[in-house]
């Protein structure tokens, strides 16, 4: 009889154990954000190179249109797979992407701050020199 008394205890033990670990592992995972790199290529209003790093729901990044290579830099945030961020050139904000990233796609709607809308497709490419590095990214 103490024997499986103290055979059923220890199971109990080990079995609540067990349960607290996942539990405690998967909050953890949870609040540990993932850090991702983006490059993309497409057109918005005119042809872009842009490349984001997304660091759980923090978005920021820099492109620049190809006709003028001039770095602008974004900033917002990712909920799901939507991505909202502003562009910004010299302190002025010129815009704001609304899109998904699904599949290698990000795709939605850009407004500039007069109210101009385009929609846009950009297709994500591995980085290189037309892109940005992650170190250029971070500000």
């Amino acid at each position: 009889m103490f024997w499986t008394v103290f055979l059923i205890l220890g199971l109990l033990t080990l079995a609540f154990a067990i349960t607290f670990n996942v539990i405690i592992t998967q909050k953890a995972e949870e609040r540990t954000p993932t850090r991702e790199i983006h490059h993309f290529v497409g057109i918005v209003g005119n042809s872009v190179h842009m490349s984001i790093i997304i660091d759980g729901a923090k978005v920021t990044g820099k492109y620049y249109y190809d006709a003028i290579e001039k770095p602008m830099k974004l900033c917002g945030e990712k909920i799901g797979d939507k991505l909202t961020f502003t562009d910004s050139y010299a302190g002025k904000t010129a815009g704001r992407f609304d899109g998904e990233l699904v599949s290698g796609e990000f795709k939605g709607t850009y407004t500039r701050v007069n109210g101009v809308k385009y929609d846009f497709i950009l297709m994500e490419k591995e980085g290189g020199p037309k892109f940005f590095t992650e170190n250029e990214i971070e500000y």
